[in-house]
């Protein structure tokens, strides 16, 4: 089952969003920092499942990295609730190469 956040909740979910990316370094990076180049690259990602269960936490993937870049394009390939197994494309992003860095480690420690 999807869950959406009430339109009230959604400065409390920027917050938390805000609070995990800072704790996760995400803006303070080094290897981020040095993608950071004038001639920033432009890649395609995506999350990948390891081992079999039920996706959680797709629905955080886009306000995630919108606080990172805007222009980062998320794609969620799972539905939130559904059976995975491994090896299974879970969400698809494209966008900077340090923008998509920057916030891999956090969207990797929501999403389950």
């Amino acid at each position: 089952m999807c869950y959406t956040f009430p339109v009230k909740d959604v400065p409390q979910l920027r917050s938390r969003l805000l609070a995990a990316l800072k704790e996760d370094g995400a803006f303070t990076d080094i290897t981020t920092r040095a993608l950071r180049a004038p001639t920033a690259r432009r890649v395609h990602a995506r999350f990948i499942c390891k081992r079999p269960g039920v996706f959680c936490g797709g629905f955080l993937i886009k306000p995630l990295f919108s606080l990172i870049e805007r222009s980062v394009v998320v794609k969620n390939v799972a539905r939130d609730g559904a059976r995975v197994r491994a090896g299974q494309t879970l969400a698809l992003l494209s966008g900077r190469a340090a923008a998509i860095l920057a916030g891999e480690r956090t969207a990797l420690n929501l999403l389950c």
